[in-house]
């Protein structure tokens, strides 16, 4: 009996790694989303503590300007993380959207292969059984 053998294997093996890469690639862009979403929480943990303790009474006038200029960084460092949040979204978007088509391209090679395999087995019984009844015709 011969051996199968799938003559798209060489595609397969290269949309398996075009596939992998594509998740590896959407992992990352989610990697950095995460940590814009956790400076942005932090940030406003931040903001908070600061608005709390800015009308403090032990510190003065000095402490309360300090503390205005430190909530009016953080209100910039969030508009900053806001606009690379954004940015980053679209990255995360276009790597979903990669990822996709890689997996689908990806699925579709494997099917044929299971398709042809089937094909393959189906053919090899067929060729088998009238083997069987070959041998039995001749006894």
């Amino acid at each position: 009996m011969k051996q199968f053998t799938f003559t798209l294997e060489k595609i397969m093996r290269l949309r398996a790694w075009s596939e992998e890469e594509a998740r590896i690639e959407l992992g990352r862009v989610m990697s950095e989303k995460n940590a814009v979403e956790y400076a942005l929480k932090n940030a406003a943990g931040k903001r908070a503590a600061a608005m709390k303790n800015r009308f403090s009474l032990s510190g003065g006038v000095d402490t309360m300007y300090a503390y205005e200029a430190y909530i009016a960084r953080l209100d910039a460092e969030k508009e900053n993380l806001l606009s690379n949040a954004a940015a980053i979204e679209l990255k995360v978007e276009a790597a979903r959207e990669t990822w996709t088509t890689a997996n689908a391209e990806l699925k579709a090679i494997q099917n044929l292969r299971e398709r042809r395999f089937k094909d393959y087995r189906k053919n090899v019984f067929t060729e088998e059984e009238k083997e069987i009844n070959d041998i039995r015709r001749r006894a």
